[in-house]
């Protein structure tokens, strides 16, 4: 429904100009014999660079080596990208000493979904933050913070780690995990979030199957987020022979050598293609401007080759959304509302969260009758759908078993870990209405990154009842769960999607990469939780409380201990109130460009707005750039100039890898081209 324009009758009129794709999908024909499926060969390159991804990005994201670079902060992944793009490579010299030497393309993107999962397992909101969870509140309770009364009878024991041998060598380092009083304390608490975070997956992987054909076939989505991916991994001449590829390619690694030798050498100067803070919360200490958030003015190359895949009203939506935001808060200041303080710093934020609401209660609407169809067929009833030519990832019936299955597991999990059947039904329908908006969005429009300025889950649960009536369990063990949910950045259902769709166009069954996707995500996980384990014990995971993402576990904690101490949180209905009038604006925005042919403002872009503090600029800039191309050239501009920031994009990510790599083998922070 948010895409293109549509005329009063409700008749979608779709825009043959940003309308397109790296690759079409190839039609299905002959026997299923025919399509490539599982790969062993693929699945195995697959783990083993899930491995070296996992323990690139411990060293260099989990322990700030590379001034505290975050791998998840873009999409698509840029490791995972360079990975894609060196195995290409690597394949091609290959098969010219032998044609079967080389991966197929089926393989390639088989291997890149892996990586991409791995990456997001491993990412500062997930694993990286759980192994600090796992430990923190024991590790840091003193009898002045009274952590031990307040936390500790709350916390299961096969969720945590809380030998006090075992923690003090996991912080001071100069350790080994490979002892039998360290494998003891872990292995239990491993398995038990493993086998969470593998049923996740899972229930994530059912959703992607029951939406595919809805999204992919009937309302054909653009994934613009996968036009450099499958333009790599099919390493068609028109795409590596193109001039201005090269171009882009050649002036983002240009800027980014430049950038990184300024850092490491202040003589030479850097380019305006950087960070730099225009605006921070200390700039104006008078009100009403002490109001004002974080003003970045980022040129970044990779940014700008992102937002030119982007549409451009969803571009001129979020400059425009994000910049109104920054007015309200000037103005509610003025008006005496606080907004300079910490609580009203979220005010926006509350209307984004209600925004992702407003989303999913209209994207649930538009597919109530298909939903409906899919329930008919999983339980034998006559439906209208019939299966796919090549199958489903899961089929319809195992997809909403598999989802009834898995909530069980869920609720039974909640249950053992304290929590009380309400809190489980309200925490985990936000949670999976929130992964479902993030991969509807990545897969329409495509997003620079998935941030979601979102409260906790223990905070949202207060501010409806209080958290005295929420209660202690409840609150301990909603700061637990998993953390994907918070920021959004590393949520791996976009991927499992984008991963079927990559299959489709590449001639490849479904089901064959539902396969890979499950394997990644459990050698992810547990490979994650080695690594992440391992490097702690030996440099001391002080490192990371302290220099790296793990460090916002110190101030989660304490604001939990906020929660539970009396008198805790009363409820909070302005909050609430702020998100009733995102929900609102957003339906209201999404009416109107139903009746309304070429209405500017898309409700996503009001939705994302209050995050692109960082990246407004970059998004401004391309807005003008693709506007005045499709103005005066139309098609065959946007057609000539999409691979010059398609390289802009491989150069950018390229170089900033290799700085990351160099920093790596040197030890030495490098400079971080992304830095969001």
């Amino acid at each position: 429904m948010w895409r293109g324009g549509w005329n009063r009758k409700g008749v979608e009129r779709l825009d043959k100009i940003e309308h397109l794709s790296a690759v079409e999908p190839r039609p299905v024909t002959g026997k299923l014999t025919r399509l490539p499926g599982f790969s062993w060969r693929a699945i195995l390159t697959g783990i083993v660079l899930i491995a070296a991804n996992c323990y690139w990005m411990v060293h260099v994201c989990a322990l700030g080596t590379v001034n505290q670079l975050r791998a998840e902060a873009i999409s698509p992944f840029f490791n995972a990208i360079f990975t894609l793009f060196a195995l290409t490579a690597l394949s091609a010299l290959l098969r010219r000493a032998h044609p079967r030497l080389g991966l197929t393309v089926q393989e390639l993107i088989t291997v890149y979904i892996m990586v991409c999962i791995g990456t997001s397992l491993c990412s500062g909101d997930m694993l990286q933050g759980k192994v600090i969870a796992m430990t923190y509140p024991f590790w840091a309770a003193t009898p002045e913070n009274g952590w031990a009364d307040l936390f500790h009878p709350y916390i299961p024991r096969w969720l945590s780690v809380r030998d006090p041998e075992a923690l003090r060598s996991f912080y001071a380092g100069n350790s080994t995990l490979y002892t039998p009083e360290h494998l003891r304390a872990w292995a239990v608490p491993v398995l038990s979030w493993t086998l969470l975070i593998f049923v996740l997956l899972f229930m994530m992987l059912c959703i992607s199957s029951i939406v595919r054909r809805h999204w992919n076939e009937r309302e054909r989505l653009t994934y613009p987020i996968l036009q450099l991916p499958l333009a790599i991994a099919h390493g068609r001449p028109s795409f590596f022979k193109n001039r201005l590829m090269w171009a882009g390619f050649g002036l983002a690694a240009i800027i980014e050598i430049i950038n990184g030798l300024a850092y490491l050498t202040p003589i030479v100067p850097r380019t305006p293609f950087n960070r730099h803070h225009w605006i921070t919360p200390s700039t104006f200490q008078t009100r009403p401007w002490s109001a004002l958030w974080y003003l970045d003015y980022n040129l970044i190359p990779a940014i700008i080759g992102l937002g030119f895949l982007i549409r451009t009203d969803l571009l001129f939506s979020a400059w425009f959304f994000f910049l109104m935001s920054q007015a309200e808060r000037v103005v509610g200041e003025a008006l005496g509302l606080g907004m300079s303080d910490p609580m009203g710093q979220h005010y926006v934020f509350s209307r984004s969260y209600g925004a992702y609401i407003g989303l999913a209660i209209m994207q649930l609407w538009l597919m109530r009758a298909y939903l409906k169809q899919v329930c008919r067929k999983a339980f034998g009833k006559e439906s209208d759908l019939r299966d796919a030519g090549d199958g489903e990832a899961i089929p319809y019936r195992w997809a909403v078993y598999g989802l009834i299955g898995g909530s069980l597991f869920l609720t039974v999990f909640g249950i053992a870990g304290g929590m009380t059947v309400p809190v489980i039904v309200f925490f985990f329908v936000m949670y999976f209405a929130m992964f479902l908006i993030t991969t509807r969005v990545r897969a329409e429009v495509g997003l620079i990154g998935t941030g979601l300025g979102a409260p906790s889950p223990g905070h949202v649960i207060s501010s409806a009842v209080g958290s005295s009536a929420v209660g202690s369990p409840n609150l301990m063990m909603s700061s637990l769960l998993p953390g994907f949910s918070s920021g959004h950045r590393g949520n791996p259902m976009p991927i499992e999607l984008e991963g079927i769709r990559m299959a489709e166009v590449s001639g490849m069954r479904r089901w064959g990469m539902a396969g890979a996707i499950l394997i990644a995500a459990a050698v992810g996980t547990l490979v994650s939780f080695w690594v992440l384990i391992h490097t702690y014990y030996d440099v001391g995971a002080s490192v990371a409380t302290t220099y790296g993402y793990a460090s916002n576990y110190r101030y989660t904690f304490a604001s939990v201990a906020s929660l539970m101490r009396p008198p805790g949180v009363s409820p909070a209905p302005s909050q609430w109130a702020n998100v009733a009038v995102g929900t609102v604006v957003v339906l209201i925005l999404a009416l109107l460009r139903v009746r309304f042919i070429g209405w500017p403002l898309h409700p996503i872009g009001y939705a994302i707005a209050p995050v692109l503090n960082q990246v407004w600029m970059a998004v401004l800039v391309v807005w003008m750039i693709k506007s005045v191309i499709l103005r005066y050239s139309g098609r065959r501009g946007y057609h000539q100039a999409l691979p010059f920031f398609l390289g802009l994009m491989l150069g950018d990510y390229t170089v900033g890898m290799i700085w990351t790599l160099l920093g790596l083998g040197l030890g030495i922070p490098t400079y971080n081209f992304i830095n969001l």
